[in-house]
């Protein structure tokens, strides 16, 4: 997962069907109550005490709820999945999929005959876009079909779908858009995708709604994200601008992003006086050790805990605090419950000093960032929140390993 708190992208797949899932933080499906007011109730209050102090408890409940009926807020939905269809890729060993925490990139390798397959990607804070590079083997060509599905989980069936599909300039555009159901609030939408490719004789053409890469030595899939109020919101294609003036250079927009990334990374850390091969073993590893031995809490396992749960608690907070399950589609409608809910979905935040995820109030102004002073001592372990430290860097990794 990868994520610049606002948008989210969840990569998971085979090399013969890579799946990237988008979400984006503001993608809520409308509902019609964007402009309901609460009821006045401030008049009954004298009534509702005399009545619970008599014992009529349910008179008190219902004398405060007359008046108005239950109305639910906003779900959260997906946006939809990018699919990269391979078919020919059917010899796969030593998958590695890997999460480096510092620098915010996600990155999947296989091996072949032909050598090592690479995938990197990353949701940039500096850019706002999420990045994907595709890179063949030595001596082979990526050659793949990019196209939309919208069949997801949690995907509302209110919503209308179309997908398109341009070249211009050589570089491919593949654009979804979802309307939502009329006269509820918000219009809709939309997703693009350009992709660029690089190589002597690399082309991106269409076949029907679907973009066809062939002989390329490099794949740079470019998305953004955005939501419309109106009808109109999309038709002077503000993502399509703002992607066409993007850099496609991989390693310039990596750097710009992970100065930023790293940056509220290095602020906190965990040290357990753990070795250093002990924080070189992937999270597969780490778990497997910890279940042969239940006996006592592995401390490397502890530390990349820490560390997972700082990555994705940055990743997931930014225009907004996380939701309950970040910006990955779950239960509950994800929303912003105001009871204890979201008090505790940030509680955990503290240890992090996480002033640059600040986010905007109701009254457009942004909370006050936590207090970096935030430290203790306990049995020898030092904590501390907004001091980078070697730790931080060599316990920034964590790998998933999948039998080929």
């Amino acid at each position: 997962m990868t994520g610049n708190g606002e948008y989210g992208a969840l990569l998971y797949g085979a090399p013969t069907l890579e799946k990237v899932i988008f979400n984006h933080h503001r993608f809520v499906l409308p509902n019609g109550t964007r402009d309901m007011q609460p009821t006045v109730i401030s008049g009954r209050l004298e009534c509702v005490r005399d009545k619970a102090l008599a014992g009529d408890y349910a008179g008190a409940q219902s004398t405060f709820a007359s008046g108005w009926s239950l109305r639910w807020t906003l779900a959260y939905h997906p946006g939809y999945e990018l699919q990269l269809n391979t078919p020919g890729m059917t010899t796969v060993n030593d998958y590695v999929r890997i999460t480096d925490f510092r620098a915010g990139e996600v990155t999947h390798t296989w091996t072949d005959q032909y050598g090592t397959w690479q995938r990197h990607a990353f949701a940039s804070r500096a850019d706002k876009v999420v990045v994907h590079e595709l890179l063949p083997a030595p001596g082979r060509t990526v050659d793949t079909t990019l196209s939309v599905n919208t069949a997801l989980d949690g995907t509302p069936t209110s919503v209308t779908f179309a997908t398109t599909a341009t070249v211009s300039g050589g570089d491919g555009y593949l654009n979804l858009r979802g309307t939502y159901p009329p006269g509820q609030g918000a219009y809709g939408y939309e997703a693009v995708t350009r992709v660029v490719v690089s190589g002597s004789g690399a082309s991106v053409t269409v076949s029907g709604s679907t973009l066809v890469v062939s002989r390329a030595t490099e794949v740079l899939p470019l998305t953004e994200l955005g939501r419309y109020e109106t009808s109109t919101g999309w038709n002077s294609k503000p993502l399509h601008s703002a992607l066409a003036s993007l850099g496609t250079d991989y390693a310039t927009l990596l750097s710009r992003h992970s100065a930023v990334h790293s940056a509220m990374y290095d602020r906190s850390s965990l040290d357990l006086n753990v070795s250093a091969a002990d924080r070189r073993l992937s999270t597969s590893e780490l778990m497997t050790r910890q279940n042969n031995d239940r006996s006592v809490i592995d401390l490397a396992l502890l530390e990349r805990l820490y560390d997972s749960g700082r990555y994705f608690f940055i990743s997931s907070s930014g225009v907004l605090p996380p939701r309950l399950t970040g910006t990955w589609k779950g239960a509950w409608a994800d929303d912003f419950t105001t009871d204890a809910n979201v008090n505790f979905r940030v509680a955990g935040g503290n240890t992090l000093d996480p002033s640059a995820t600040a986010v905007t109030a109701a009254g457009g102004g942004q909370r006050p960032p936590v207090s970096s002073a935030l430290s203790f001592r306990r049995g020898g372990v030092r904590r501390s929140a907004g001091i980078p430290s070697a730790t931080a860097r060599c316990c920034s990794r964590a790998a998933v390993r999948r039998p080929g």
